[in-house]
């Protein structure tokens, strides 16, 4: 071993593959990329305030609209675990952008838009209201007949609701209007 070289003792390793490199680049930058990417959720909850501007009743019910509002529909009673009765699209922020349109869901029911009060009974119950932690009882009709777009069918129906249905669609719609406060 004496008169042995240091090449027999230490081999030189193999060349590196320029492949192995590559590969291994092209894995770090999928990592990465992996763990920079944006896993929040588009839609945020905003809780209601006063003053909120009075809701825009759309006249262009296309399927891009239908589509977009039954999407808002699934992230509005999502909400609903908040402990709400009413969820309003303006409690939506989706993508950054506050929405205005004339809808609202209540909890444990339906999705509604472009809602309208088409009859109102003359018999009258106290209805406890609450919007933005401000508390009202008011006297409101008994039962009354709401018009309005059910987002689940896409299709205008006339429903009837008495008692803390009437209290709420009322409610809700008077939100909608700005006529609460």
């Amino acid at each position: 071993m004496c008169g042995s070289s240091p090449e027999r003792l230490f081999p030189r390793n193999a060349q590196s593959r320029p492949l192995r490199w590559l590969i291994v680049v092209v894995l770090a930058a999928v990592c990465v990329g992996w763990m920079l990417i944006d896993t929040t959720s588009p839609t945020k909850y905003r809780h209601s305030t006063k003053y909120q501007p009075i809701a825009v009743k759309s006249l262009h019910l296309d399927d891009v609209y239908r589509l977009r509002m039954q999407r808002v529909a699934l992230v509005m009673q999502q909400y609903c675990e908040r402990g709400s009765h009413i969820v309003f699209a303006h409690n939506v922020e989706l993508e950054g952008v506050v929405l205005n349109d004339y809808m609202f869901h209540e909890c444990g029911g339906k999705t509604w838009l472009n809602a309208r009060i088409a009859t109102r009974s003359k018999t009258n119950i106290r209805c406890q209201e609450e919007y933005a932690n401000v508390f009202k009882t008011r006297v409101q009709p008994k039962s009354v007949e709401m018009r309005a777009v059910d987002v689940s069918t896409w299709t205008e129906v006339q429903v009837e609701g008495s008692n803390d249905q009437s209290c709420g669609w009322l409610h809700a719609i008077d939100i909608l209007e700005n006529s609460w406060l």
